[in-house]
Order: C-alpha cells, then sequence, then structure tokens
C-alpha cells in the first residue's frame, strides 16, 4: 500500500515557495521546446516534475520518488569569430582559433519524498537525508568548441570541458560507450535516455577531418580525447549495507547486555520495523548486504558446519568510502580514446575504436589479516587477530571498536554480536562471542578495449539499416570461489594441487565453508578476464497504412537487436567480482534480444513506444511501454509516462543484471515545462 501517514516538516516550505514561483510562468505564453534568443545567446528553461512508483507485481505499490528538476541550458554562438572576441577584439593569445562556441547546461534536483514520507524518514540519518533529498545541484556539462581551421591541410576541431563522449552503435547496451559511467541512484536502467544519467567527464576530444581518401572512402575523419578525471560507475551506485547506505552500521544499533549470559554484549537493531528487506530498500539501491548468497554480498560467515543459522556469524562491511569512490585530477585515473571513422563505399558509415582505462572495480578481502596464511585450506583463524572468548581486554566491544576506529573501517566479522539476527534467533543464549576484523579493498585493472561499428544503409531494396557492434575489452575484474559452493574449482582458486588425494577435494576440512589456500592468500581471489560483446541490429522506418485511423498515416520506427557477451576466462563457479554473491553466477557465453516500436502520431504530438527484451540465460522478460504527449493542454506543457514490467525471477542472475529490479516493477508520470 502507498504510505499516507507523514508529518509536515519544515523543510517543505522552501520546497513549496520554490514550486509556487516556478508556477507563475506557466500563465506566459511560450512555443512548446522552443529556446530564447538574445544576440548570440540562446538560453531554454525546463522545469520537470516526476511521480515514480514501483510495486511487487500486484501485491504492493509504493510511492518512491517526487522529482523536481530545473534545467538550464545555454549556448553562446561565435564567441570567437575570425579569430577575435565577441567579433571585435583581436586575440593575440591564441591567433590559432578561428572560431569557438560556449555552451552549458545546469540540472538541479530535489526530492521530498525522502522528507514526506515518514519511512524515509525514520531510515536515514541527517547526512543520509540531505544526500537523497538534493541528489544534484551541478553544472552538469560546460564546453568550450573551437574551431582552429585549417591545419596541415585539414580542419581540426576541439571541444574541452565537462562533457559526454558518445561512441557505438547499439542502443541500451554499452560496449563501446564506456567513457562516461551511468548514475542510477535516481532511476533504474530502462525507462530514461542514457544521456540523461550519464556522468559527463571532463575531457579534451580533438577532431580531425581528412575528407576523401581514394574512390571509396569519404567524409574520413580521426578522433582523440584525453581526460585525467576517469571515473567508475561505483562512485554514485548505492550498495546497501555496504556503501553509500549502510543502515546496517553497528553504530546504528542500541547496544544491550545479555540477560542469560552476564558479560556478553549484544547489539539490537534501532530500525527493527523497517528491517524487512522490501520496507528498508532504498528504491535506487542495485543490490544489498544480505542473506541470500545467490544474488547479494553475504552478511554472514561459518561456525562449524552445516553453514544454516545454527553456525552462521554476522558479517558486517565497514567500508571507508575513500575506498570505492574514485575523485580527483590524477596520472592514475587517466583514461585516453582515440577512433578513425568515415564512409564506405555508397551504403557503409563505420567506425575503429580504442580505449585504454581503467575497469569498474572488483572486490577482494586481505584474507591475511583474519586468517593464518600459515596453515592454507585449513580455515584456521589468527588467534592474535581474534577478540572476545570472555578474556579480559579482548571482549567483542573492544574487537568491535577496533574494527570501527577511524582509520580501520575494516569489515567487521562478529560471532555473538547480534546484528542480523542470525545469533539471537538460532542461539539464544548469545554465548558464541568473538570478533575479527577482515580489511576489504578494491582493484580497478587496466584494460584495453578494441571495436568497430558499422552500419549499412539498404535504401535500394528492404529500406532498412543494419548495425554492427563489436568490441573486445582485455582484462575486467572477476573474483575466485573460496568456499564449498566451488567444487574442484574451488580446490584450484585456493591453490591445491594434484599430489595425492588432495585433487579430490572439493569442502573445506570439517566441513566449513570458507577456508582460503595459498593462491587465495596470494592473490586475495582476484583474477581478470578477457570479455567480447557484440550487437547486431536492425531499424526500419515505414507507415504501416493497413493500421486503422491516425495510426496507419503517419511513420513508425522499428528497431530490434541482438546482444552477446562472451567471458574467455569465466569458470562456472566465478564470482561476480562486484557482488561477491557466492552463487551470483556469470555464464561464459550470454546473450540478450530486444526488439521495440515507436510512432509519431498527430502531427508528432504524441509518441508513443513499446519495447520487450529477453536475457536467455537467466529467462528474464522486460516490457518497456512508455509515450510522450507534446503541447498538452499549454503549447509548452509536456507529459511522459511510462512503465518497467520485470518478469523474471531475482534469483536467476546473470549478466543482464534484470534480476536486481525483478521486484520492482516501475510506473512514472512526468510533466515537462519549457519556462524559456
Amino acid at each position: 500500500m502507498v504510505e499516507r501517514d507523514s508529518i509536515f516538516h519544515k523543510d517543505l516550505k522552501v520546497l513549496f515557495s520554490f514550486l509556487v514561483v516556478l508556477g507563475i510562468p506557466w500563465l506566459l505564453p511560450t512555443g512548446a521546446g522552443a529556446t530564447t534568443r538574445v544576440g548570440n545567446s540562446e538560453i531554454r528553461l525546463v522545469y520537470e516534475m516526476q511521480q515514480t512508483f514501483q510495486a511487487n507485481g500486484t501485491r504492493s505499490i509504493e510511492w518512491v520518488q517526487w522529482r523536481n528538476e530545473l534545467r538550464v541550458e545555454y549556448h553562446y554562438e561565435d564567441l570567437i569569430d575570425d579569430h577575435k572576441l565577441f567579433g571585435r577584439y583581436a586575440m593575440s593569445l591564441f591567433p590559432f582559433i578561428r572560431q569557438a562556441d560556449f555552451s552549458f547546461i545546469y540540472r538541479g534536483r530535489i526530492d521530498p519524498v525522502y522528507i514526506v514520507r515518514d519511512k524515509y524518514r525514520k531510515l536515514y540519518n541527517e547526512n543520509q537525508t540531505d544526500h537523497y533529498l538534493f541528489p544534484e545541484n551541478d553544472i552538469r556539462e560546460i564546453n568550450l568548441d573551437v574551431d582552429f581551421g585549417d591545419v596541415f591541410g585539414h580542419e581540426l576541431s576541439m571541444r574541452l570541458g565537462r562533457q559526454q563522449i558518445v561512441w557505438g552503435e547499439s542502443a541500451l547496451f554499452r560496449s563501446i560507450d564506456m567513457a562516461n559511467p551511468l548514475r542510477i541512484d535516481q532511476n533504474g536502467l530502462v525507462g530514461e535516455a542514457l544521456k540523461d544519467f550519464r556522468t559527463p567527464i571532463w575531457a579534451a576530444k580533438f577532431r580531425y577531418d581528412i575528407g576523401n581518401v581514394g574512390t571509396h572512402f569519404f567524409n574520413i575523419g580521426w578522433e582523440f580525447f584525453y581526460t585525467p578525471r576517469w571515473r567508475p560507475g561505483t562512485n554514485h551506485l548505492i550498495l546497501e549495507g555496504g556503501w553509500d547506505l549502510q543502515y546496517h552500521d553497528p553504530r546504528l544499533f542500541r547496544e544491550i547486555t545479555s540477560t542469560t549470559s552476564p558479560g556478553v554484549r549484544s547489539f539490537v537493531n534501532s530500525l527493527q520495523p523497517f528491517k524487512k528487506w522490501g520496507r528498508v530498500r532504498n528504491p535506487w539501491s542495485i543490490f544489498r548486504v544480505g542473506p541470500n548468497a545467490n544474488r547479494e554480498v553475504p552478511d554472514y560467515g561459518c561456525i562449524g558446519s552445516p553453514c544454516d543459522e545454527k553456525h552462521r556469524a554476522d558479517f558486517v562491511y565497514l567500508i571507508d568510502g575513500s575506498r570505492h569512490q574514485i575523485r580527483g585530477t590524477k596520472w592514475e585515473n587517466s583514461m585516453v580514446g582515440t577512433r578513425l571513422l568515415g564512409k564506405a563505399f555508397d551504403n557503409f558509415d563505420f567506425s575503429i575504436n580504442y580505449l585504454f582505462k581503467r575497469a569498474d572495480p572488483g572486490v577482494f578481502l586481505k584474507l591475511d589479516r583474519l586468517f593464518d596464511k600459515t596453515k592454507p585450506g585449513t580455515g584456521a583463524f589468527r588467534n592474535d587477530t581474534l577478540f572476545g572468548f570472555g578474556i579480559p581486554g579482548r571482549d567483542l566491544q573492544t574487537g568491535l571498536n577496533r574494527c570501527l576506529s577511524g582509520q580501520n573501517k575494516q569489515a567487521a566479522f562478529l560471532n555473538g554480536a547480534e546484528v542480523y539476527g542470525y545469533n539471537s534467533d538460532a542461539n539464544p543464549n548469545n554465548d558464541r562471542s568473538l570478533t575479527g576484523c577482515l580489511p576489504t579493498g578494491y582493484w580497478y585493472p587496466w584494460t584495453h578495449i578494441i571495436g568497430f561499428t558499422t552500419t549499412y544503409n539498404d535504401f535500394d531494396y528492404t529500406g532498412a539499416v543494419f548495425r554492427l557492434e563489436e568490441s573486445w575489452s582485455t582484462n575486467e575484474p572477476r573474483n575466485f570461489l573460496f568456499d564449498a559452493y566451488g567444487g574442484k574449482d574451488t580446490a584450484h582458486a585456493n591453490g591445491f594441487h594434484t599430489e595425492g588425494n588432495v585433487k579430490d577435494r572439493t569442502e573445506c576440512p570439517a566441513g566449513g565453508t570458507f577456508c582460503p589456500g595459498a593462491r587465495a592468500f596470494k592473490f586475495k581471489g582476484k583474477t581478470g578476464s578477457a570479455v567480447w560483446r557484440s550487437m547486431l541490429g536492425v531499424d526500419l522506418l515505414r507507415t504501416l497504412t493497413w493500421l486503422p485511423g491516425f495510426l496507419g498515416k503517419s511513420p513508425m520506427f522499428l528497431t530490434g537487436q541482438q546482444f552477446v557477451t562472451y567471458q574467455n576466462d569465466n569458470r562456472p563457479t566465478n564470482l561476480n567480482a562486484f557482488t561477491n554473491a557466492p552463487r551470483d553466477r556469470h555464464q561464459r557465453w550470454e546473450q540478450l534480444y530486444t526488439v521495440s516500436g515507436s510512432g509519431f502520431f498527430l502531427n508528432g504530438k504524441l509518441e508513443p513506444l513499446w519495447a520487450f527484451a529477453y536475457s536467455v540465460n537467466a529467462k528474464q522478460p522486460l516490457w518497456l511501454l512508455q509515450t510522450f504527449w507534446h503541447g498538452l493542454y499549454f503549447q509548452n506543457l509536456d507529459l511522459f509516462t511510462g512503465m518497467a514490467i520485470y518478469m523474471g525471477s531475482k534469483n536467476q542472475v546473470d549478466g543482464s543484471s534484470l534480476n536486481y529490479y525483478a521486484d520492482r516493477d516501475t510506473y512514472w508520470i512526468r510533466l515537462q515545462y519549457y519556462l524559456l
């Protein structure tokens, strides 16, 4: 049900005043989607409001977003014209610049749902609330487009600034379009245009127009870009209980002393009313630290066998944001890319692409800080790092404080501390008390991405456009598996060899489930894989005259795509390097198919779109239905509605990531008003 109980918050006064001011210009006539031009300047001022709901099938529906956006788009033409600033002042310092334009886009967002709904106000502290209430207030893009004129017989141009670098031919699939990370902390993976949730980066991009080469190649150009400010997709990713949102942080828990075991401390979750995952989940978190090893970062470890609630211990990730957030302008944050593009013969467009960058991160554990590396494959702990056992000065609280200290902030392996409920449910006496700190780290390996794209315009026969995109990434993080789920590959990951009967070892000694071996201690579970990605698509623009009414009088755009991913070194037991979920297995071959159609009806006022996607390995179907209505009631008011229906299982995991949204069907309605 939609939560209706809310308390008027004083911060709403500012919001409502802001909305009232925005409402005044609604009475003024404005051309739909038009810009206002003053001299060489063009400016567009847009206000958007989006209401979003999420549902788990037909069982529940929840209001999750009230997004208000103010966007300013500004462009100044001929900032430099004919080597003169504003067309008047000679550019003695930069005589090589013939012409230049300046532009920027500002975007500010406020989402009052986090202060209106009691649920979110009780879940999040003040800093977290501010973070989600004001997710953006920044110059999103700012660029100087420079024309250097003739350089060695050909035209040279440059874009300098905070920008999006969009390469490739695929839609809803990123193979070569890897320069800008996606920001999905305010929306899901489908339903919004990629340009609206790519994160612009500071870069310098050059284009050298070579022109025609021989009799078969035309409009040949060479592009090159460099940035010292590469960013991973994890900078804004919400992993609950891991980073960005640590609602399971023991610092949020109230400490108590056990009545049945004097001197043994425990912790009670202060968020108990919202502990059920469906109620505590942030609407835009991709996954969480939790008990489901199929698709989540495990929140438990095991002491003894079998690995059930009786033998589980809490595993709490206490991760310093600086360990996974990449910031600053540094040489190690560099990314460079180049491509050659143009036309071949009369019908082919092509590009040859190369990127050198860091891959998105993999996670590893510094195992030798908790386990005894002199006894590989046994699961033996280091006694000097464990606290508890009732020994004075090494009690549970001391150990926990050590893990929580400012410089450590390490993952804590807690046995006896009541955080996730394992100990209180299956161990009512709470008599197992020990704490060990297990540092968690990230690695960003360098990778080369080599690819090409081509389109073939078959105007003479079918009228269709055929698209092809291929890429090869040389090194992306993957993790080995340490526990008994791995079978014989576990032995390989742990460094066990074929001498004697060790080759048959498929479980840890005594049935344990976490026994890092020599290889695991050396490489910390890190390994990499080359990844090949392929896209084949076809587009067709047709007027389907057999359709009734206005549907048969306007053109429709139909498109279909096949995506294939091949992981060169992906054992069936490989961890997903990012979730670290023991059973989150991405297959060696993965396929995803999409088909969609859109139209332009009623003189372009109505633009419906439907799309269907199907991920083969995990049997994950997806329906996307949305429509734009331009000039709704007012000439300068647009309406955008849509729904994304995820019809698969949340436990069927593959590289499409559709399973992470399988219990979050999303519905939205957006009003877009052009103030200027």
